[in-house]
């Protein structure tokens, strides 16, 4: 995992957690293998979510076409890393 890869993960288990208002921690989360819905992420919690992550990283996030990616750290990672990178060619 790259440098940037770490950043972007440690941000979006922050915002995650954050988005969950409290009932939720980062020892959670690894414990459910960063799988949202294993942790009954609610859909209000998802839309913060989404929120926190456009306004962090400056992208825009289609909840219909990248609905797969958002049910886990991993594919949100991977998600905002490619997009990181398309801004950047």
């Amino acid at each position: 995992m790259s440098e940037s890869d770490t950043r972007i993960r440690q941000k979006v288990a922050r915002i995650i957690t954050e988005s969950a208002e409290g009932g939720l921690s980062e020892a959670d989360l690894d414990r459910a293998g960063g799988s949202l819905p294993a942790l009954g992420y609610s859909s209000l919690s998802y839309i913060r979510m989404i929120d926190a992550i456009e306004n962090t990283f400056g992208i825009e996030i289609d909840q219909d076409e990248e609905d797969d990616r958002l049910r886990s750290v991993d594919g949100i990672v991977a998600l905002v890393a490619a997009q990181d990178e398309s801004a950047h060619v």
